[in-house]
C-alpha cells in the first residue's frame, strides 16, 4: 500500500511536468511543495506496538507532567505476581501525550494463572534514574484479560496536585 506522502509526491512530479516551460515560478512552488512531501513522508508516524499472540499489552496514554516513568505491579486477586517500569533510555522526562506500554508475555504468569481474577496497580517515578519514591497512582484495577489484547489507561495529573489514572473502554 502506497502511502499519503508517495501519492501527494508523484501527483505534483505529475503537475510539474504538465506545466509549460515558460511558468518558473510555478515550477519553483511545486519543487518545494515535492521536496516537503518528501520530508513528511521520511518523518512519518509512531506506529503502536501490536501484541503478539501471548502478549498481554497496557497502553498508558500519559497527560501528567514531572514523571520519570511510569509502572506496575500486576498479580491475581491479592497475590502479588510481579512488575515493571518504563523509562526512556536517556532519562528524561515523559512527554505529555506518549504512550508507555507494558508488556507482559505468558512466561510472566504461573501455568495455573487464573486471567478472570487478573489485577494491576500503576505507579509513577517523579525522580530519574531511581525507583526510590514510587508513588502508586489510583486504586488497583481487577478484570479479566485475554492474551493478544491491549488495555488501554489515562494517566494525568501532575507533581503538586498528585497523579489519577482511568481504564479507557474500547
Amino acid at each position: 500500500m502506497t502511502n499519503p506522502p508517495t501519492v501527494i509526491y508523484l501527483s505534483l512530479v505529475f503537475l510539474y511536468n504538465t506545466f509549460e516551460r515558460r511558468n518558473p515560478m510555478k515550477k519553483t512552488l511545486l519543487i518545494i511543495t515535492m521536496l516537503l512531501c518528501l520530508l513528511g513522508g521520511c518523518v512519518g508516524q509512531k506506529k503502536e506496538y501490536v501484541p503478539k499472540e501471548d502478549e498481554i499489552v497496557f497502553r498508558v496514554n500519559v497527560d501528567a507532567s514531572d514523571i520519570y516513568g511510569v509502572g506496575c505491579s500486576y498479580g491475581r486477586g491479592d497475590d502479588l505476581l510481579g512488575g515493571q517500569i518504563g523509562v526512556y533510555a536517556d532519562g528524561t522526562k515523559i512527554h505529555r501525550n506518549d504512550n508507555m506500554d507494558i508488556v507482559l508475555e505468558k512466561r510472566n504468569f504461573p501455568e495455573d494463572m487464573d486471567y478472570s481474577r487478573f489485577t494491576i496497580i500503576f505507579s509513577v517515578l517523579p525522580k530519574s534514574g531511581t525507583d526510590d519514591g514510587q508513588l502508586n497512582v489510583g486504586d488497583k484495577f481487577a478484570f479479566a484479560v485475554e492474551y493478544g489484547k491491549v488495555y488501554e489507561f489515562l494517566l494525568s495529573g501532575d507533581g503538586e496536585n498528585g497523579y489519577t489514572i482511568k481504564r479507557l473502554e474500547k
